[in-house]
């Protein structure tokens, strides 16, 4: 969560702000996968849930948008095992699909009351051309038409 917190005060350089994830993501998907495999305690969840409840007050993490570039955990594992990423080459199968799943429940399913802005979502289980040209039809979607 400090590694978010750096990366959402850094100054900015533009007018708009990408990150490729969030407290809110860390909060509904990572901590809670983690938490499902033993990584983390009850008790750590809770120290880490006080600090994202604090967090959620500052308007360094308020988001306008959430691009979701939805894929299935089969395309993932296989772009995964593509790029040969140190660190990635032990991540499970069955870690992408619970990770997808909580995505899916928590931007689109039971608890998308807890999302914290619209959601534009991408397929992008396609080749990357098809990706690409996705981007460019729905830049201004994703830039909220903001002139880059």
């Amino acid at each position: 969560m400090v590694t978010l917190a750096n990366q959402h005060s850094a100054p900015r350089t533009s007018k708009i702000r990408l990150v490729e994830r969030s407290i809110y993501s860390n909060r509904y998907v990572f901590t809670e996968v983690n938490r499902r495999n033993g990584v983390l305690t009850d008790g750590d969840c809770e120290i880490l849930n006080e600090y994202y409840e604090w967090s959620c007050q500052l308007p360094i993490f308020k988001l306008d948008l959430i691009v979701y570039l939805r894929s299935t955990p089969e395309v993932c594992v296989k772009r995964i095992r593509r790029r040969q990423r140190t660190g990635e080459d032990t991540m499970s199968i069955e870690f992408l699909r619970e990770v997808h799943r909580l995505h899916e429940e928590w931007l689109l399913g039971k608890y998308s009351e807890y999302c914290p802005a619209p959601v534009v979502i991408f397929d992008t289980s396609g080749s990357l051309d098809n990706v690409t040209s996705t981007y460019f039809k729905r830049k201004d979607e994703i830039l909220c038409t903001v002139l880059v």
